[in-house]
């Protein structure tokens, strides 16, 4: 039911890699991620992108408020294959102490390569199944807790972008 979105104040939208030159890589600043956070914030709910790109991060976030001038946009940088980026995206984003319920993990990342990133775990794997879930751990604690104090359950989301 749509009305009920604007019961939850915030939508988390994640992402990995982007690049316009390798069709095999989907994140937040396009399709269904940009037109999911366009949808909610046009309803009200706080949207925080969190962009590998903040460059097209802040062109997604200029559309959205060019469209709901009212609307209130967070822009954070989060790479899903790095650990260390995770935890820092994680310690940012809980110091704004704003209430969060609703987790979509949106990001996809497809080569044809294997590629192994400077802490050595495979950047497919790394992007589309570990980042999500460890992101997720991270964040579900503090979720659980909003959902105990509001009585408003939250919902996590996994979307995958990616065509084979």
């Amino acid at each position: 039911m749509i009305s009920s979105v604007n019961l939850f104040p915030i939508f988390i939208l994640l992402q990995s890699k982007t690049s316009n030159k390798q069709p095999g890589k989907f994140d937040a600043t396009t399709r269904i991620g940009a037109e999911t956070a366009k949808v909610l914030a046009k309803r009200g709910v706080r949207v925080v992108v969190s962009a590998r790109d903040l460059k097209k991060g802040c062109e997604v976030r200029e559309k959205i408020q060019k469209e709901s001038p009212n609307a209130e946009i967070i822009l954070l940088e989060i790479y899903l294959s790095y650990l260390a980026s995770l935890q820092r995206f994680c310690s940012e984003f809980l110091a704004l102490e704003l209430p969060h319920n609703i987790l979509i993990n949106n990001a996809g990342v497809y080569s044809q390569n294997i590629e192994f990133p400077e802490e050595k775990i495979e950047m497919t794997f790394a992007t589309n199944y570990l980042g999500h879930f460890l992101l997720t751990k991270m964040l579900l604690e503090k979720m659980i807790d909003i959902a105990n104090k509001t009585g408003i359950q939250g919902r996590i989301i996994n979307v995958s972008s990616l065509r084979y």
